[in-house]
């Protein structure tokens, strides 16, 4: 069985970005002078020739929103590369367009509700992950209008060990619980409409971590140098991704009455009762005395019934999707 590991040298994004331009090519596309997608791409290059001290760093910005860019477009480039000999990929194109726009492609930092670009960007993360577990994929496309396009179908629907299978991805902007339930809800009924055996509701959370408190910097007020802070070990930023999760949860159940009403939401529905939850950023991290670099730190937790109650088939599928959107093992 051939393993993909979980962590990735600053070479390795290196690599799959050169990798990702050979397929544009083969695609008739090349990275616009001067867009986000070359900017998030020079990032990757000089995040790996700082750490080898053969660039000078600037270090009169602040760099962090850059790297971060950089760093998101490293981890779907590489999703993308595996979903590319996928029977179903050249449909995935008008998707992979998206990173040619003049919009923020990162899903390791903030963007705006109205960024509907990036929502769709979060459409193409979700499916070149479950290119590597569905058959038959089938997803809209993404330049259809708002109004023939939205709340209508799953984003993406495919075959899973003989049953058709639907992801519902939605973004939640707000700390408010009830705006994650009124996107749960939304995501339940495209799910029920849908001409699908069962569906599972993916949402983003990325608007809701404070990307500038987990990966800290400071400006010194004489020099105007930026100095970053750096984490001993990953463990610690994960703790406070978990216990934000832990938290906001709690809210929910807090609004609804608790876990076994928010569960009861998915009674007589073809949805898994277990909401997937998406955090994402980008932190310092101390790779050895006096050397200091970013990490990407991702999390993707489930809320609602409890895991042990989940069935066998949901269970698997959700295990398998952790472990590509990690880049674990096939």
């Amino acid at each position: 069985m051939k393993q993909f590991p979980q962590k990735f040298t600053l070479a390795d994004n290196q690599k799959v970005l050169l990798e990702f331009e050979k397929l544009l090519l083969q695609h008739g596309l090349r990275i616009p002078v001067g867009s986000p997608l070359e900017k998030a791409s020079l990032g990757i290059i000089e995040i790996l020739e700082t750490y080898k001290n053969k660039s000078i760093h600037n270090l009169q910005i602040d760099c962090r929103e850059n790297w971060r860019q950089a760093l998101s477009l490293a981890d779907i480039v590489r999703k993308i590369l595996r979903a590319s000999n996928h029977s179903d990929f050249q449909f995935l194109m008008p998707h992979i367009k998206l990173l040619l726009e003049p919009a923020n492609l990162s899903q390791f930092s903030f963007s705006p509700k109205e960024d509907e670009t990036n929502n769709k960007i979060f459409e193409l993360f979700t499916a070149v992950i479950l290119f590597q577990i569905f058959s038959n994929l089938k997803f809209d496309h993404p330049k259809l209008s708002k109004k023939s396009s939205e709340g209508k179908n799953p984003d993406v629907i495919g075959e899973f060990k003989g049953k058709k299978w639907a992801f519902a991805c939605k973004s939640s902007h707000s700390p408010n619980p009830q705006t994650f339930l009124e996107r749960v809800r939304d995501g339940i009924e495209q799910i029920e409409r849908a001409n699908v055996d069962r569906g599972i509701i993916f949402v983003n959370l990325k608007n809701l971590i404070p990307h500038d408190d987990i990966w800290q910097a400071k400006r010194d007020a004489q020099t105007g140098v930026w100095e970053y802070a750096a984490y001993l070990n990953r463990d610690a930023p994960i703790t406070l991704i978990r216990q934000m999760f832990q938290n906001f949860e709690q809210n929910i159940f807090s609004l609804i009455g608790g876990r076994q009403a928010f569960v009861n939401e998915f009674t007589g529905t073809k949805v898994v009762p277990m909401v997937l939850m998406f955090y994402c950023t980008v932190a310092g991290i101390s790779y050895a005395p006096g050397i200091r670099g970013p990490i990407i730190i991702k999390q993707l937790t489930g809320t609602g019934i409890i895991r042990e109650n989940l069935d066998s088939e949901a269970e698997e599928l959700i295990d398998l999707f952790n472990d590509y959107l990690h880049d674990r093992e096939e």
